[in-house]
């Protein structure tokens, strides 16, 4: 419908939206909306990926503060054979002025033989355990907070 305007020589539109459905803008912000609802399942893979890039640096600082935390990966890492574990921790001077350390697992049996882990193997079940732990606070912060939600 058009109607002239207040102003000599101008005019308006005024356009009837009752049967066009919902304002365009409106459909949006509920899609929105639902697009930011995630679930504890997208939550869960988003947190492994992250959380796998944290795990591993973190558990290498771990284990060359406290090297003793090796000893605790022994279960997994050390056969019923050898089953005494020991974290062996080495200083080498490698110029004047400069040391390297090394850290690693050794499993030995009833007669002294060394089974030779190293650090990596252990470095990589702590990972784990650090990324599950990870994984099972955020999973359960996810759901409890999904749950609240509904």
């Amino acid at each position: 419908m058009i109607e002239s305007g207040s102003f000599p020589g101008s005019t308006s539109v005024q356009a009837d939206h009752s049967s066009v459905g919902p304002v365009p803008m409106q459909r949006d912000a509920v899609v929105i909306a639902e697009k930011k609802r995630r679930s504890p399942l997208r939550r869960l893979v988003l947190v492994l990926l992250l959380g796998t890039l944290a795990a591993v640096p973190t558990s290498a600082v771990l284990l060359a503060v406290a090297p003793g935390l090796m000893t605790w990966t022994a279960p997994v890492l050390c056969d019923a054979e050898h089953a005494d574990a020991f974290a062996v921790s080495d200083q080498y001077n490698v110029q004047p002025g400069e040391t390297s350390w090394t850290f690693e697992l050794n499993c030995i049996n009833d007669r002294g033989e060394a089974d030779i882990v190293g650090f990596f193997p252990p470095m990589l079940v702590v990972s784990a355990v650090l990324l599950a732990a990870l994984a099972a606070v955020s999973l359960l912060s996810s759901l409890i907070g999904w749950a609240r939600r509904d």
